[in-house]
């Protein structure tokens, strides 16, 4: 049972796979998405899924936050460097609550690396993204580490390879997420992810995200 709360929290940044990292949004820039998801074992959606928003403030500064179904949330800001050679480096400050339970109230910040890469003849991008959370008592309440690789397959088609761990004081999770995305609108996305878990126990999920860009 401890390892629920950590998975939950580990997916909802899967919609992310798009390649958020340090990318800045853009000034009035809009991205959404919604994710639902369930056990392989079982044919009926789960209670993991959540929403997920990005607007960009300045052409460096974007806010986002989210939402789950498990009451948790947060709201962030994160500032957007160009750096040589086509890395981009972001810093991300933010308050959220991890469930319903106000003593999981959080503060947190992280550290971000995005690049666009061509690997054999498709172009990609990788992204890391890293955070720390301290809780009301400032004390270390969690910490997370992902890192993605994707790549354009067609103008249509995105494949998408992330691992993602996360770690609190009671627990370690950690998965492997394999997806793919299709494009539906010039402004849409539909991703299927299939996470696996590699350690905190769980078994494999399907999940669908949709992505909007206005």
């Amino acid at each position: 049972m401890q390892a629920a709360l950590p998975v939950s929290c580990l997916l909802l940044l899967v919609p992310l796979a798009a390649g958020a990292g340090a990318w800045p949004r853009g000034k009035g820039q809009v991205f959404l998405s919604a994710s639902a998801e369930t056990d392989t074992r079982s044919s009926r959606l789960g209670p993991s899924g959540g929403a997920y928003g990005e607007v960009g403030l300045t052409d460096r500064l974007t806010l986002g936050g989210q939402i789950d179904r498990n009451a948790g949330g947060e709201i962030f800001l994160r500032r957007s460097y160009l750096l040589p050679r086509g890395h981009v480096a972001a810093l991300s400050f933010g308050a959220g609550r991890v469930d319903a339970r106000p003593e999981r109230s959080v503060t947190f910040s992280g550290l971000h690396w995005s690049k666009s890469l061509t690997v054999g003849r498709f172009s990609g991008w990788a992204t890391i993204d890293t955070r720390l959370a301290l809780g009301l008592d400032n004390r270390i309440d969690h910490g997370k580490a992902d890192a993605l690789l994707g790549l354009n397959l067609t103008p249509r088609w995105k494949a998408m390879l992330a691992v993602e761990t996360y770690r609190d004081r009671d627990s370690t999770v950690a998965e492997i997420v394999p997806s793919v995305a299709r494009r539906l609108t010039h402004r849409s996305h539909l991703q299927l992810l299939l996470p696996v878990p590699v350690a905190g126990g769980g078994a494999p999920r399907g999940g669908l995200a949709l992505w909007l860009e206005f």
